[in-house]
């Protein structure tokens, strides 16, 4: 049986779920951060919140390993994957995928963190050598 708080965030996930696939990303995103304030968010909608984050613009690395490390704590609380036997094929299949997708989105968000700092640090040097002074970061 879910409470009533359980089922008021089951709901806001789906909408923030489904406005993230019809391409509302700023309201899934909303969404996402509103959910991840309350402390007794369970774990997968913890993990499905920073899924979608990892997607955004902001702090998406930090929101990709998170992911990451909440579904491996839901999904192998204890480290390892001896509840198998208790899975259908199915069950196991979803799993899978969902950390297959979710280990995608952060060798992305990795790549894309490297790239972000590089044109950075090639911005900071083009300020400097124009200037004759290390920018601050609005300067760049």
């Amino acid at each position: 049986e879910t409470s009533a708080r359980e089922h008021v965030f089951r709901s806001l996930f789906k909408r923030a779920s489904d406005t993230f696939d019809a391409e509302d990303f700023e309201e899934s995103e909303r969404l996402c951060r509103l959910l991840l304030a309350y402390t007794d968010l369970s774990t997968f909608h913890k993990a499905g919140c920073h899924r979608i984050l990892s997607l955004g613009d902001r702090n998406f690395l930090w929101h990709a390993e998170q992911a990451v490390q909440q579904y491996q704590h839901l999904f192998y609380p204890n480290g390892d994957s001896t509840g198998d036997h208790l899975l259908s094929d199915a069950q196991i299949e979803i799993r899978d995928s969902i950390l297959e997708d979710t280990y995608r989105n952060l060798a992305q968000a990795e790549m894309d963190h490297v790239e972000i700092q590089c044109d950075y640090a090639e911005r900071c040097e083009r300020f400097k050598t124009i200037y004759g002074y290390q920018p601050t970061i609005k300067d760049v």
